[in-house]
């Protein structure tokens, strides 16, 4: 493989561009060519908005330097903490499974078997310069106070195990998801197409399945474009797939959008250019 840096300084803390600074220097010290992109959010920034900004410049980095492979170090403390996150929210099956190790489009999360304390020591014995982000501290964002105050009342209670119940549960859940994935394609009366960042299947057969069956198809049928549809969304989904006349188009948040074409309904994810300056 050849390796690139891609760094977004956010904006929101003002050490970013210290930051910024150091993650340049590290890459020359491994000579390792750097992509740097600054955002300007501001301190008043959500977690949500961070985030979404930062994947759809790390995305258009990805585009601009025909890069396979987009590599993040999301660990298993991330995945604890999101489940957990999505658990409060009432989630359905697809969010229990967290954080998923292969997305679409070259997504790949190759430090979520290990621990946030085994990354750490590694780091320290290499001797790599580490920033905190204050932010993780500010107790006001959802997954600050969970790994804070929450995790920490729970294995008071209920002990370090804990923290493997959460992750056996995301492993439940993923193993559904697959399994739903498989149904998808085991049922040829659907007509199942993945290519070019889409995801479609044929319309008619969702008016003869029951709702429950045809809602977690259509759940399913999201995921293999990597767009998490919960119950509520799926719901809406179906009442469009069933309902709506060819050429109608529904919004599903975050640019995600379903389309009815003729006979199928398409999935697919529609945004601003993701390129942006230095």
């Amino acid at each position: 493989l050849t390796l690139a840096v891609a760094h977004v300084d956010h904006g929101i803390v003002a050490t970013s561009a210290a930051v910024a600074a150091q993650v340049r220097e590290m890459a020359a010290r491994y000579g390792v060519p750097v992509q740097m992109r600054s955002l300007g959010l501001g301190p008043g920034t959500s977690e949500t908005k961070a985030r979404r900004e930062r994947y759809r410049v790390l995305r258009g980095l990805q585009v601009e330097s025909r890069a396979r492979y987009l590599v993040t170090a999301h660990h298993a403390d991330d995945q604890i903490e999101t489940v957990l996150l999505r658990l409060l929210k009432g989630s359905g099956v697809a969010g229990l499974a967290g954080i998923p190790w292969v997305a679409p489009r070259g997504l790949v999360r190759p430090l979520l078997p290990f621990r946030r304390g085994e990354l750490a020591a590694w780091v320290e014995g290499a001797d790599l310069p580490v920033f905190q982000d204050p932010t993780n501290a500010d107790l006001k964002g959802e997954r600050a106070w969970i790994r804070h105050e929450l995790l920490p009342r729970l294995r008071e209670r209920f002990g370090d195990r804990v923290d493997q119940r959460l992750l056996r549960l995301v492993d439940h859940a993923a193993r559904e998801r697959r399994a739903w994935s498989a149904v998808l394609r085991s049922l040829p009366d659907l007509a199942l197409r993945v290519e070019g960042g889409a995801a479609s299947l044929a319309r008619e057969p969702l008016r003869r399945y029951p709702d429950d069956l045809a809602q977690v198809l259509l759940r399913g049928l999201a995921l293999e474009v990597g767009c998490v549809v919960g119950p509520t969304r799926g719901a809406r989904l179906l009442r469009f797939a069933r309902q709506a006349s060819s050429g109608r188009v529904a919004q599903l948040g975050e640019h995600w959008v379903a389309e009815l074409v003729f006979d199928r309904l398409r999935l697919l994810r529609r945004c601003r250019s993701a390129v942006l300056p230095s």
